[in-house]
């Protein structure tokens, strides 16, 4: 049998471009971007063992800019009082380029569904 451990650590680095539609406490938007993913360690593990038996383990290491990405989102945001927004998203993203190393073929789009509340001065 073959089994396969995954460690990432990530962070995304967005640049966005929102257009708001304002009515009244209501607010309509759009959010066109991109971002680049970055590893500060990303390792994949995999060992081959029968009848419990240690056969192989591999193990690497990646760092840097992995993967570029373009951004789509729309949203709405409620103005609560004063400065105080509640802001509902779901965003899509569309992987553009990859030198992901381990996982070159990997379909990695992504969706997510962006919660928060927002000041504005």
């Amino acid at each position: 049998s073959a089994a396969s451990d995954v460690y990432k650590r990530q962070i995304e680095i967005p640049l966005l471009f929102r257009y708001h539609f304002r009515f009244n406490k209501l607010s309509v938007f759009a959010t066109l971007g991109s971002s680049a993913i970055v590893y500060s360690g990303y390792r994949v593990s995999t060992v081959n063992s029968s009848n419990g038996e240690l056969f192989s383990a591999v193990s690497n290491d990646q760092f840097g800019v992995v993967q570029l990405n373009a951004i789509f989102g729309a949203g709405v945001s409620y103005r609560l009082m004063g400065g105080l927004e509640l802001k509902l998203e779901p965003v899509f993203r569309q992987k553009i380029k990859s030198q992901d190393e381990f996982l070159r073929d990997f379909k990695s789009n992504s969706g997510s569904l962006n919660a928060g509340l927002t000041y504005r001065f």
